[in-house]
């Protein structure tokens, strides 16, 4: 069942997930967000909702994760090929390392 989109929300990611995701908490619902880091808050556009999760993307970042960088590249999060460069490489390889333990 599909629920009324909202429009904007404030949202802090807490964790990582497997696809590349940002997992934060609004209302006690899970929001999974793309190209998102731990302790990023950001103003998140919802794009898909269900009864218990949605999926948005960030519309503003309001304040970076400490282990957030610039990615070097200007098609970072439109092209899909590359999904972690917008953080340090050693982080990156714990992201996928805890994905791989859990699996």
């Amino acid at each position: 069942m599909l629920v009324k989109i909202m429009p904007k929300i404030e949202l802090k990611i807490e964790k990582s997930v497997y696809g590349n995701y940002g997992l934060g908490f609004f209302e006690g619902k899970a929001i999974f967000v793309p190209f998102a880091m731990p302790g990023d808050i950001a103003f998140i556009e919802i794009y898909k909702a269900k009864k218990d999760h949605s999926f948005g993307n960030i519309v503003e970042l309001l304040e970076s994760s400490t282990n957030r960088i610039t990615p070097q590249c200007p098609n970072f999060g439109k092209c899909g090929g590359c999904d972690y460069i917008h953080i340090p490489y050693h982080i990156e390889l714990e992201i996928k390392k805890k994905f791989s333990l859990n699996h």
